[in-house]
């Protein structure tokens, strides 16, 4: 029998090879949960809110290495994250094969957040994808509360040797009403004046607080990508303008963080609509792209809340030019 302090084969086959086994040894996608009680079905339907809430709701990866080798040596734990990093940011990411069923479906079964959690997957593109909750009702025993969000997940900061490498990184934004209404409102006054609520205006955006707290721990995340997801039933609850993002423009024109890297070279932000969780309808697209100048961006936008879906494929002819003006299409230079 081998002795103890005998040289393990693998490590003794060239680095190349061992780079091939660990290409059949990485497993597919998976997704991460920041939730700390083990049935929250009826997280958002009712009933008592139990557990901590975090910045970061869910975490999916892409592709991932086996636990076994990170546990097995040192040299074997190093070139596995090593060989992980160079998976992760490549163009086409180990998926989940089609034939079986994710278990980020299985977990949304379990958690009660099944549409949240498809319509997410109906948008991923093979990129690592974290999913914040910005402003987002609650519903606990003395009615809805819009929990405190500050901190990132005991389960966040536990994978963070998978993902601080990470160079491409996608967002999956839930917000609630009070942020796609544009924040606190002016206080009126009692001879109805409106003045500003100066306790309220000098909070940062909540989406870009949970942005920035997410990007401190990601640094060479060099292409972002922001969806802010809604879903239809929402739309008929609030009374928004007839272009949704009107009221979070100041948001869109604004530097996305007070902390932006000069690594950070690309930024996408996209709003989109559900009917159906498998079927993702955007309605405005934000290219913000920096030039040479550290804080100088070129910014391509696009919003069109006339475009046909499946649920308006009927146009009458009077209705053609108020569909015109619900389309804008622009581009600039934005300095931070």
């Amino acid at each position: 029998m081998p002795s103890d302090d005998a040289p393990s084969p693998l490590l003794a086959l060239p680095r190349e090879l061992r780079d091939n086994i660990l290409d059949h040894l990485t497993l597919s996608g998976y997704v991460y949960t920041s939730t700390t009680t083990t049935d929250t079905r009826d997280l958002y339907r009712g009933g008592r809110a139990t557990g901590a809430t975090y910045v970061d709701t869910r975490i999916w990866l892409p592709c991932r290495p086996p636990a076994n080798i990170l546990a097995t040596c040192k040299q074997l734990r190093d070139e596995a994250l090593e060989h992980h990093v160079r998976m992760l940011n490549s163009l086409s990411p180990t998926p989940t094969p089609p034939s079986e069923k994710p278990l980020s479906n299985v977990l949304a079964e379990r958690l009660g957040a099944e549409f949240a959690e498809e319509a997410e997957r109906a948008c991923d593109d093979g990129t690592l994808r974290i999913t914040l909750e910005v402003q987002r009702q609650l519903r606990g025993t003395h009615g809805y509360h819009v929990p405190v969000r500050e901190e990132l997940s005991p389960r966040f900061l536990a994978l963070l040797p998978l993902l601080s490498a990470a160079r491409k990184l996608r967002l999956a934004i839930w917000p609630g009403y009070d942020w796609w209404n544009g924040g606190p409102q002016p206080l009126i006054d009692k001879r109805g004046n409106a003045c500003i609520n100066a306790d309220a205006a000098s909070k940062p955006n909540a989406a870009s607080f949970a942005i920035s707290t997410v990007l401190q721990h990601l640094p060479h995340v060099r292409q972002l990508t922001l969806d802010v997801l809604m879903e239809a039933s929402d739309v008929r609850k609030w009374d928004l303008p007839d272009r949704k993002w009107e009221n979070v423009q100041p948001w869109l024109d604004s530097t996305l963080t007070t902390n932006v890297r000069p690594i950070l070279r690309q930024i996408n932000r996209n709003m989109t609509i559900f009917f159906e969780a498998s079927q993702p309808e955007p309605f405005y697209t934000q290219h913000e792209t920096r030039l040479s100048l550290e804080n100088t961006w070129k910014v391509d936008r696009k919003g069109d809340m006339g475009t046909p879906t499946m649920l308006t494929v009927c146009v009458e002819p009077a209705d053609i030019e108020f569909l015109k003006a619900l389309v804008i299409e622009e581009s600039f230079i934005r300095t931070d």
